[in-house]
Parts: C-alpha cells; structure tokens; sequence
C-alpha cells in the first residue's frame, strides 16, 4: 500500500474520489511458527537442521529457564535450495497468531501487488447546479481501507468544496459494503473485546475503529475521576465509576467497552498523587464509521 493522496474525479456519477495507499516492500527470508503451549512429552527439546552453528545459536537461544514450561515450533528454510537449516517440533500443530500476518502480507502482495490503491470515494446519485446545491443524495462508500482517518475525511470535504459543493438537498449515507457485517471474528477471545488490536473491521472504518480513554485524578480523594476521550465522539457513553483515592494509594483504575455497544466503563480508583506525565490511559475500540453517519 501507498501513502495517502487525493484525486479529483469529472463531475458526473462521482464527485471526487480520495485515494489511499501505503506501499510497503516485504522479504520473506524465513517462516517460522513459536507458539508456547502446556508442555507435551513428545515435544523436541533439540533442534536440528543442515547449519550446525545455526542450530546451536537458536537451541541456546531457546534453552533458556523461562521457556522450559512450553515448547516451541521453529522451521528454518531456505528459499534457494528448500534446505531445512534449523527444525525444532516443526511437525506439531499450533496457534499462528500474529506468524499468520507473514502468510497474509504475501497474499495481499501477490494477488493485489505493492502498488494497490484503496479508493474512499464521495458519490453522488444527482447533479450539482451552478450555484453549488446538489439535487440528491451524498454517498461515502469505503473500500475496507484500514488508514482511513478523521484528518483524511476532512481533506475529502475540502476537496468537495473546491470542487463546487455547497449545500446537499438529498440525504448523506455510506456504504460499506466492500464487506460483510461481521464485524467481529468468530475465534476472536471476549475478553479482549475493549482492547485496540481486536477492534471491530468494516468496508468503511476511521482512525482503526479505536478511541483514546485518558483518567485523571479529581481535586480531592473521593472525587470521580475526570475522563477524556480522543476523539471526541457524540455516540459514544462514559460510564465513569471511578474514584480519586487517597495519596500513594493503589492504582486499580481499569477501562472496559461493553460488548456491541458503544459504552466505555471506568471503574477502580486512581491515587490523588499520580504523576501528572502519567496519566493512566488505553486504546479501546469503537464502533466503525457507519455509527458516526446514522441518522
């Protein structure tokens, strides 16, 4: 993908169309799976491979006591020969986690290739007059982009504005049908639900569908704690439980999303004296674009 930029589009069906990418070149040296499970009998507990002085370095590395309550599933390839320089439990079966995002990064790059294009598009089913008003409806229509910001959304009106538009007679909608409406993975843990890395993907997401919750501590201990969150959303709920707590009290403040809905709760305490370049803070997901354009 490509870093962002803006295209104006002819004045007809399409009334501009702003285009994002990213491009980012990736070398596939090695693929390799460590995952660290209960620890089985049948588990290798040495590598082998056709570099010895490689597998010594990574046995060593993997030797460690910290390591010694799971095992660990390494395959070393190489991609001029298919030679196996280093294999430890390389036939066991394992949890990818973030291993699979290799395998996913080198499909996206073979079938969409490193010049691909998400195209954020203004659509409009009407005609723009003279004057500026458009006689019918205004239209975002997303393309799954995963960088599409609230800064790039503003570039777009800008862009809608040098381009003649006014005033919009019709209704503004989205469409974010690029993908389904499953927006939650189905093996996805539900306790990691309020976290960033498990927010909800839609055809039309903003700012990674994540909001920024900050505590800080109120004027005197029993005080709420004062919450802010970034961005500022209308839709979204606070339900602030927390308290101020006394001075070198224990810091128990936590942030939780409900689960499908858009209500960030605060609970715990927060001691008076936290460090004022500390605040407290998490990234917790939102709901995607759509919520913002409802009526």
């Amino acid at each position: 993908m490509k870093e962002q930029g803006v295209e104006t589009l002819p004045m007809k069906t399409q009334l501009i169309a702003f285009s994002q990418t990213r491009k980012r070149i990736l070398t596939l040296l090695i693929l390799s799976a460590i995952s660290f499970t209960a620890k089985c009998s049948f588990a290798e507990d040495k590598g082998k491979g056709a570099d010895p002085d490689l597998v010594r370095a990574i046995d060593k590395i993997l030797d460690v006591p910290g390591l010694q309550t799971g095992f660990q599933g390494v395959v070393i390839q190489s991609l001029r020969d298919n030679a196996i320089m280093y294999e430890r439990n390389g036939d066991q079966v394992f949890l990818p986690a973030s291993n699979n995002k290799l395998l996913t990064s080198c499909a996206a790059l073979a079938l969409l290739g490193p010049d691909f294009v998400y195209q954020t598009q203004l659509l409009t089913n009407g005609k723009l007059s003279e004057a500026g008003t458009l006689q019918g409806d205004l239209i975002l229509k997303g393309s799954g982009s995963p960088i599409l910001s609230i800064e790039d959304l503003d570039v777009l009106a800008k862009q809608a504005k040098a381009a003649g538009l006014k005033r919009v007679r019709g209704k503004l909608g989205f469409d974010d049908s690029r993908f389904d409406r499953n927006w939650i993975g189905n093996d996805w843990a539900s306790d990691d639900l309020s976290s960033y890395y498990a927010a909800e993907v839609s055809g039309l997401n903003v700012n990674h569908n994540i909001i920024k919750a900050t505590a800080s501590p109120g004027a005197v201990a029993g005080d709420p704690v004062k919450v802010e969150i970034t961005p500022p959303l209308p839709y979204l709920v606070v339900q602030n439980r927390a308290r101020t707590g006394k001075r070198k009290s224990e810091n128990s403040l936590t942030f939780d999303r409900l689960r499908g809905q858009n209500v960030v709760v605060v609970s715990g305490s927060l001691p008076l004296d936290i460090a004022p370049d500390k605040p407290p803070s998490e990234t917790l997901q939102s709901k995607t674009l759509l919520d913002l354009l409802q009526p």
